[in-house]
Formats: C-alpha cells, structure tokens, sequence
C-alpha cells in the first residue's frame, strides 16, 4: 500500500487541479437561467393609444447664489401658506438691502 500512495503524491497537485477545473465547468454551465418570457401581444384594437401630456416649459435659471437655511419644520414653514416661511422673508429682507440671493 506504501508503494501506491508514493505513486500518487507527485500527481497530487494535477489531480487537485483537473477537479477544480471540473467544479467550475459544472457551476458555470449549471449557472444558465432561462431567458425571461415576452409579454404577450395586445391587439391593437382593443387599446387605444392616449396622447401624452406636454411637458411642462422648465423653470427660468436662476443665476443667484443660494443660501440654505437648516431648521426644522418651523423654518420650512409647514402650515402656512407659499411665501410665508422664514426663508422665502430672508430673502425679500436681503433683496430689499440690495443682496440678490436665492
């Protein structure tokens, strides 16, 4: 038996070799899914198509620097009406003094 082990021990490195060569084909082609199914066809008769809205025109650019101002629901003015909050008077109070800032 001493005779058989020494016979394999130089092709140890080989035999490890060819099966991990052999666990990463089976995970490789084992790895393939099925592709996903089309959706089925619609008549075109039953749907009508819907025009789509326009888009709305984008904002005008506004080149000012901006100040941010960091609080909590009373600074973003939750409950009150648009203009109303404490940025939007910090910024007519800067524009009044001659400070254009957004």
């Amino acid at each position: 038996m001493h005779r058989c082990s020494s016979r394999l021990r130089p092709y140890s490195g080989l035999y490890f070799g060819l099966s991990v060569a052999a666990a990463l084909a089976v995970a490789i082609t084992g790895c393939k899914g099925k592709p996903a199914p089309e959706p089925a066809a619609t008549p075109s008769a039953a749907v009508s198509p819907q025009p789509t809205p326009p888009a709305p025109a984008p904002p005008a650019k506004d080149d000012r620097p901006v100040i941010v101002a960091f609080g909590d629901s009373l600074t973003a003015g939750y409950g009150t009406d648009a203009g109303n909050s404490y940025p939007d008077f910090l910024e007519q109070d800067l524009n009044a003094k001659g400070f254009h800032y957004h």
